[in-house]
């Protein structure tokens, strides 16, 4: 016996979009604004599939709805044996439909002249979400599209599970200046000025002496004890 095609709406384009504009419509009213920045790979490694020399120059504009009313997930802020370790993680959740109309429309203040309507837009894991409320700079680490698995046969939301941003010297230049006092904050941490063991040839002068140093310990030689 077949489906009651009167009665199934999974077919029904109409009511699909309906069902996409109160999702949109309810991350507007319950939602904050976040700023969407992609990663731009300049010499992807072919074989390790990564790239040591990311940039971050575009950023978007889009509400999000932020799923942890408790505050942020993770290990959160603690002290280790290799110094104050800060793990935050959150989840936000983004209509797709704004975010491709987001993604045609080009950058924030950089419109986009050549809207190609056929192309597939997604969030990727890697890309930066910035959250203006904490003003706190977030890393996708999975983009999830079924969260709300296919109601009436279609996909309306992404689920953005992120993690608070380890900066690797990555090119931070979006034109925000709240961001890129972000970028300006971790270059000056990382700077050799401020870290001279971060400097290969400071660190090879403490090391050398280290390698040509005896650590064989004392130890007996024909019964006699020598250091």
């Amino acid at each position: 016996m077949a489906i009651n095609k009167y009665f199934n709406a999974f077919q029904e384009p109409n009511e699909q979009d309906l069902l996409s504009d109160l999702f949109t419509e309810a991350i507007s009213i319950f939602g904050q604004n976040i700023y969407y920045i992609p990663r731009t790979q300049v010499n992807t490694n072919p074989i390790l599939g990564e790239d040591a020399t990311s940039v971050f120059q575009t950023v978007y504009e889009i509400e999000a709805y932020l799923e942890n009313v408790d505050g942020f997930e993770g290990d959160k802020n603690f002290l280790s044996n290799l110094g104050l370790q800060i793990k935050k993680s959150s989840n936000f959740l983004i209509s797709d439909a704004r975010f491709k109309e987001m993604m045609q429309h080009g950058p924030f203040n950089v419109p986009n002249t050549e809207i190609n309507p056929n192309k597939i837009f997604r969030p990727f894991e890697g890309d930066l979400i910035y959250f203006p409320l904490t003003k706190g700079l977030f890393e996708i680490k999975f983009a999830d599209h079924e969260t709300i698995f296919y109601q009436l046969g279609r996909i309306y939301t992404w689920r953005l599970t992120v993690e608070m941003f380890k900066y690797s010297n990555e090119v931070i230049n979006t034109g925000v200046k709240e961001i890129d006092a972000i970028a300006i904050q971790f270059h000056n941490a990382n700077n050799t000025n401020n870290d001279p063991l971060a400097d290969n040839t400071n660190m090879q002068n403490v090391v050398d002496p280290i390698e040509a140093m005896d650590f064989e310990g004392p130890r007996f030689t024909d019964g006699i004890f020598t250091g």
